[in-house]
């Protein structure tokens, strides 16, 4: 895997929308993400490196029709989502049901190459590669061009128009919704990243019922775009869902207890914070998992997977109904496993000290297949996994101790320093290993030396924050355990109308988004511009929610409106820019 390939799955790749105009970035310039055909600043000196954005989309419609059987008008209790925002929901859908709505309701996409309205990354004959094949030009929008890979159909194009704006709003009813997950790539360097609007049309239709216009008002005045609720959010898992009833949670095993206890890990300003949630006494089966050193949260975050280095028997940990079942034995075991993680594709994989071996996992058996050497000493070691498919690996062994990373471990299992200088002895002596914000953030240690929680960068394996472990307020002495990250949801950074959103993102800078806004382990201020304000890192599928819906309430006064407009990105270098971006190149 190069630094401009990212891990591509169907859940990890749905989003952007916009045409984009790509370019090469220098100090104090940018990459042009709106609207242009230019790929370069031709009147600029190109200084710094450069800086390519790439997006691909999902779009989706409801309007009564289709997907209607998993709808709900009437909150049915547990079990269930609001649609399309939790928190003004207009209709409910069971968990279970969401995949199938959401492919009932897609209507376009890009890349599409079979031409079905929904997104595929990988079939027997294409392979998406976002930083050569995402779309950055205004021509990607074409669905008739040579190459291109939008669906081609009603909502893409018109025979008299041409190619249609991605979002492309008429006839639109009360009740109605939309959704859209933008997907960004920066495929050579860390940027600052606005989002932005251009291309907007509105028209009004010609209301036939004239008496529910007030006195004064134009006929043909467009209300569609004041009348529309719209929610901007985040989207941690790139699923095109707004989950908010659930967060980002660290998870920390102490096996110097007998059996293990697991705890719930919160960082706070000045200590991390242990909650117990399993303890000695609360395991059952034939394995005492006394020597739990490896924990793997589920893609989801409801459950958390246990091995148990002495027995050999994998278990499971059901968050939500805090109970702890003994799945037996691991067939192919081969002893010795202390590190384990899944890859954004849903794999378990783990890795033994005994043999310095991958093995990817099958929990329903459960059963562990060797995947090869490693090619280091992986005692104390522990792995984990970033959303673009890299593992991350630190090893304990004190004449080579440091952080590692696997860019491809289903070709090649070789593991090689993140930063050779950073190899070596070092104060720290580190167990488990989590990564934050959906695994696009820094990592999370676990320092035994030290009874402490450390952030890892993962750029060089360098320490840049410390957190003395603290429980029930007093100091806590950490023996050795693993770590884990879980239930990843979307974090909202707008509400409003779309006539208000349009008018923002439109004017001047747009909307600056951050790298490091989704996070909960961090208390940001209200000022995105602040210093607080982080970038975007490479070769990581970045992706932003966009979800809007014409309340039941709304009378006949939108009736015939339209309104059409185009979304995309702007990104600056953080390298010689602070992210104020007081103008936008030209």
């Amino acid at each position: 895997m190069t630094e401009h390939e990212f891990d591509l799955t169907r859940r990890k790749v749905l989003g952007s929308i916009g045409a984009i105009g790509a370019a090469s970035a220098g100090a104090g310039l940018g990459t042009s993400a709106l609207f242009s055909d230019t790929e370069s600043f031709e009147n600029n000196t190109i200084t710094a490196g450069e800086l390519d954005l790439k997006v691909d989309w999902e779009e989706h419609y409801y309007d009564g029709s289709s997907g209607d059987q998993y709808v709900s008008y009437s909150d049915p209790g547990e079990g269930t989502v609001g649609f399309p925002d939790p928190d003004d929901p207009q209709v409910w859908i069971a968990e279970e049901d969401i995949p199938a709505f959401m492919r009932d309701t897609s209507i376009e996409a890009f890349p599409d190459p079979n031409n079905d309205g929904v997104q595929e990354v990988n079939t027997e004959s294409f392979e998406y590669a976002p930083c050569e094949d995402g779309a950055d030009l205004p021509k990607h929008l074409d669905p008739k061009a040579d190459g291109a890979l939008r669906t081609d159909d009603d909502d893409t194009w018109d025979d008299e128009e041409g190619y249609k704006p991605l979002v492309s709003l008429d006839d639109v009813k009360p009740g109605d919704f939309g959704e859209l997950t933008l997907s960004f790539h920066l495929c050579d360097n860390p940027g600052y990243v606005w989002l932005q609007a251009a291309n907007v049309a509105e028209s009004g239709g010609p209301n036939p019922e004239p008496e529910q216009v007030a006195e004064g008002d134009d006929d043909n005045d467009a209300d569609l775009a004041e009348n529309i609720e719209t929610v901007w959010w985040y989207d941690s898992r790139g699923d095109n869902v707004l989950q908010t009833d659930c967060e980002e949670k660290l998870y920390l095993t102490d096996s110097g207890t007998n059996p293990t206890t697991l705890y719930e890990v919160t960082l706070t300003k000045g200590s991390a914070e242990l909650t117990e949630l399993l303890g000695p006494g609360d395991y059952g089966g034939d394995g005492n998992f006394d020597q739990t050193d490896a924990i793997a949260a589920t893609p989801n975050g409801d459950q958390i997977l246990f091995y148990d280095k002495e027995s050999g028997h994998l278990g499971t940990y059901d968050i939500d109904g805090d109970s702890f079942t003994d799945e037996g034995e691991i067939s192919g075991d081969p002893g010795g496993i202390v590190l384990a993680g899944y890859s954004p594709s849903g794999t378990l994989w783990a890795a033994s000290q005994d043999t310095n071996e991958l093995y990817t996992v099958d929990p329903s058996g459960p059963s562990a297949t060797s995947q090869g050497d490693t090619g280091i000493d992986l005692s104390g070691a522990d792995l984990v996994f970033s959303s673009d498919g890299t593992m991350y690996i630190w090893t304990a062994n004190t004449d080579a101790d440091g952080l590692y990373k696997v860019d491809d471990p289903s070709s090649d299992p070789t593991a090689v320093p993140v930063d050779s200088s950073n190899i070596g002895e070092k104060d720290e002596r580190i167990t488990g290993l989590a990564i934050r914000d959906a695994g696009t953030g820094d990592l999370v240690g676990s320092d035994r030396d030290n009874d402490e929680i450390v952030v890892i960068d993962r750029t060089d394996g360098s320490i840049s924050d410390r957190y003395p472990m603290t429980l029930g307020g007093e100091d806590y002495s950490y023996d050795f355990g693993d770590m884990t990250s879980g239930a990843f949801c979307g974090e909202v950074f707008r509400r409003g109308t779309l006539a208000d959103d349009l008018e923002t993102l439109a004017a001047g800078n747009g909307v600056p988004l951050d790298g490091n806004r989704a996070s909960p382990f961090d208390e940001l201020d209200d000022d995105p511009d602040s210093d607080d304000r982080e970038c975007f890192p490479p070769s990581v599928n970045h992706f932003v929610g966009f979800a809007w819906w014409l309340p039941r309430d709304v009378g006949n006064e939108v009736q015939g409106d339209t309104v059409s407009f185009d979304l995309g990105f702007y990104a600056e270098q953080c390298r010689h820019n602070d992210g104020s971006r007081q103008e936008q190149p030209t």
